[in-house]
């Protein structure tokens, strides 16, 4: 009866943990644009259909994830777990891990403001006097946010996909398509090994997504790009 008491106000926690910074975490909805409202649903349901759902963390890469591949939120929950439960404080991080459990609708609901927070940022970066989410389009916002979502936004806003390329296209409306594909691809060399090629095929999709509008592939060329990063 304690455990199952446990568990269910851990789910509780974990809503709290979002609940908390709702005030600050993100714009308006009401004053959202249509393009933005669609963008962002389209974004949140795109992501979570890549990622498929859990209820509980699991390994994913260098860390933990749960819910929909959301980092954060195993290291967090051990945290406020142990702060809130005192037989907690003397047990394992794996032990205290293995209780936490989050709703599918709470998951999601966390998703879309990770989506919301990413597409804010965008909004205030004006490139020529204009916003970075009016310049780019839908696909090509959501192969940036993908990357974000799986990468890290402060590790996106370092890297030369966003400084060189995307900044370039931006400005000048020219993008080098030989360039971009191995600045997209390339990242795939800072996951695990095993993960490694799971990680070359999204970062194949973001970059055919991003630059629909500018690139046609040859199939040779994305063979002969994808054999360059791939992991036997």
């Amino acid at each position: 009866m304690k455990r199952r008491f446990l568990q269910k106000n851990i789910i509780i926690i974990l809503l709290s943990l979002c609940l908390e910074r709702l005030s600050i975490a993100y714009s308006e909805p009401t004053n959202w644009l249509f393009k933005k409202k669609n963008d962002i649903d389209l974004i949140t349901d795109f992501i979570a259909k890549r990622e498929n759902y859990s209820a509980k963390c699991y390994k994913d890469g260098h860390g933990w994830s749960v819910g929909f591949g959301d980092f954060s939120l195993c290291n967090d929950s051990i945290r406020v777990l142990k702060w809130q439960y005192k037989h907690l404080k003397n047990k394992s991080d794996d032990y205290v891990r293995s209780l936490v459990r989050i709703d599918k609708a709470v998951a999601k609901w966390r998703l879309k403001k990770f989506v919301i927070e990413c597409y804010d940022n965008l909004e205030k970066i004006i490139i020529n006097g204009v916003s970075t989410v009016n310049i780019l389009d839908s696909k090509e916002i959501l192969a940036l946010i993908d990357n974000m979502y799986t990468r890290g936004e402060t590790k996106f806003y370092k890297d030369d996909l966003w400084v060189i390329h995307v900044i370039n296209y931006a400005k000048n409306k020219q993008i080098n398509c030989v360039k971009i594909a191995h600045a997209f691809l390339k990242q795939s060399q800072y996951s695990q090994k095993t993960q490694r090629n799971g990680v070359l095929a999204r970062r194949l999709s973001e970059l055919l997504d991003f630059t629909h509008r500018n690139c046609v592939y040859d199939v040779k060329f994305l063979i002969t790009i994808l054999n360059k990063y791939y992991t036997n």
